[in-house]
């Protein structure tokens, strides 16, 4: 449900540092995401994108990131898990995102910025 307009609440997991963050998504902010993620393809030398069951597993080996692995689980229509793993050079990175959609935005809640 990526490309559903409403509010998005994520909750990430960096290094064992933890941030939540809910955020209001339009369709001109879900277009500029899609854009984006075209550009960072453009920059990947492998970009492999393969779904087995409920489960979306990507590849990439990037000029300007370097070399990604995640895996992302769609529980239901509102909800995912993504456990990533970054090396860049001698350093790796490992992200778990759990994300929901509670429903429609806040009233008075600006497009795209984010609210802890």
């Amino acid at each position: 449900r990526s490309d559903v307009c409403g509010l998005s609440r994520r909750s990430r997991w960096l290094n064992f540092s933890a941030n939540q963050v809910s955020r209001c998504n339009d369709a001109a902010s879900i277009a500029a995401a899609k854009a984006a993620n075209a550009l960072l393809k453009k920059d990947c030398s492998k970009y492999d994108l393969r779904k087995e069951g409920n489960t979306w597993i990507v590849d990439m080996e990037c000029i300007s990131s370097g070399i990604s692995h995640s895996v992302t689980t769609v529980h239901d229509e509102d909800t995912y898990h993504t456990e990533m793993t970054l090396i860049s050079g001698k350093t790796s990175t490992v992200t778990t995102i759990d994300n929901k959609w509670p429903g429609a935005c806040k009233p008075g809640q600006k497009v795209g910025v984010p609210i802890r």
